[in-house]
């Protein structure tokens, strides 16, 4: 098993890409707490136990409170002994074109996005240097990335991931932990999927076209599947990946060269 005995934390571990990773962690043998704010964490606790025993724990708290994600390491620390892993998810994105866009909905995208992802590498970097390892991997979009038409406020708190990292990157090397972004494209999740589990559903014409606009952008004339990305994180936090860092893995189907 890749992760025997390695402890993930995972912030937006409630998300549909969260519960992928998780799974896909607890499958290679690491021990994973996820972060969010969702109470729906507890509810799958029994899901869990059944499949994974007891290398899994939930933890409720929000990455824009710096305080709960020092607990969330605490608490990380307490039941499992230290920190290896981070993966940071938890993302917003704002509404609206900027004339629209109100101040409250950019500071709730740069909170969540960008100073969420601070929060917790912030809160998880001593327990990585007090052992000279770790693994930091961060959760960006093409959409800090290039021209695509998505609203200022998520790509510029995108952007501002990839940054951070990068620099933190130079940071922390000589504690022999890296940083590293991942970067997908777009994806086949969200409201592509909503309706999937119903034998019924149908999706609407604008649907359908919102995904052939989508498919259009993307080289490889499909959307991604969240397992994709997943494999792509656990690639940048495995052992084998100890030279890497500072890095933004792109995996958009080749989006980006179109």
């Amino acid at each position: 098993m890749r992760f025997k005995d390695k402890v993930c934390v995972l912030t937006g571990g409630c998300s549909d890409m969260g519960i992928i990773v998780a799974e896909k962690f607890l499958k290679e043998g690491a021990k994973v707490v996820l972060v969010d704010i969702s109470e729906e964490l507890f509810e799958k606790m029994d899901e869990y136990k059944a499949e994974y025993g007891d290398n899994y724990r939930f933890f409720l708290g929000s990455v824009c409170n710096y305080d709960e994600m020092e607990k969330a390491m605490e608490f990380t620390a307490k039941e499992f002994g230290t920190v290896d892993i981070l993966v940071n998810m938890a993302g917003m994105g704002g509404r609206g074109k900027i004339e629209e866009m109100t101040l409250e909905s950019w500071n709730n995208a740069i909170a969540v996005t960008l100073t969420g992802t601070y929060h917790a590498c912030r809160a998880a970097v001593p327990y990585m240097k007090e052992k000279k390892y770790g693994r930091i991997i961060n959760v960006s979009s093409i959409g800090g990335r290039s021209n695509r038409p998505v609203n200022v406020a998520y790509a510029a708190s995108k952007a501002g991931v990839n940054g951070f990292s990068r620099g933190l990157a130079i940071e922390l090397a000589p504690w022999n932990i890296t940083v590293n972004t991942v970067a997908p494209g777009p994806l086949n999740g969200g409201m592509f999927t909503k309706g999937a589990k119903d034998p019924n559903y149908v999706p609407s014409p604008e649907m359908i076209k919102a995904r052939q606009m989508l498919e259009s952008t993307v080289a490889m004339g499909r959307l991604g599947e969240m397992s994709e990305i997943a494999n792509g994180i656990l690639y940048l936090a495995d052992d084998e990946a100890g030279w890497t860092t500072g890095e933004i893995l792109d995996i958009n189907g080749g989006a980006l060269m179109i």
